[in-house]
């Protein structure tokens, strides 16, 4: 995976988690951790991201006030299509399809 793609999809994560260990992308990506730090680095440009230093590890989250512009976008309708296709594909797209619904689908704190 070229940084490019990496890094477009560690702000797909960061949308749908809002926070995450910057030890566990690592993890995720077979990479080393100084590797996600640059990639965070160079995402703080574009996106609203703030880091946190822990004493073993350091996290990445959205800044507060920011509200990602594409979520909630699905209607009714398109939740419901959704939620019928999770049920008749394979493991792999049923996990993609509900990572769609929440990020794009589940108001702020409600429950799917």
């Amino acid at each position: 995976m070229i940084a490019n793609e990496r890094r477009e999809e560690i702000i797909r994560i960061l949308r749908a988690r809002k926070f995450e260990k910057m030890s566990n992308l690592a993890f995720e990506f077979g990479v080393d951790i100084r590797t996600i730090r640059r990639d965070i680095t160079h995402l703080t440009i574009s996106y609203p991201l703030v880091t946190k230093a822990g004493r073993y590890d350091s996290g990445v989250y959205w800044e507060q006030w920011w509200q990602d512009p594409h979520a909630n976008i699905l209607s009714q309708h398109h939740k419901n299509a959704l939620k019928i296709a999770v049920k008749a594909v394979d493991k792999e797209t049923a996990k993609c399809l509900k990572e769609i619904l929440e990020i794009y689908g589940t108001p702020k704190g409600a429950a799917m």
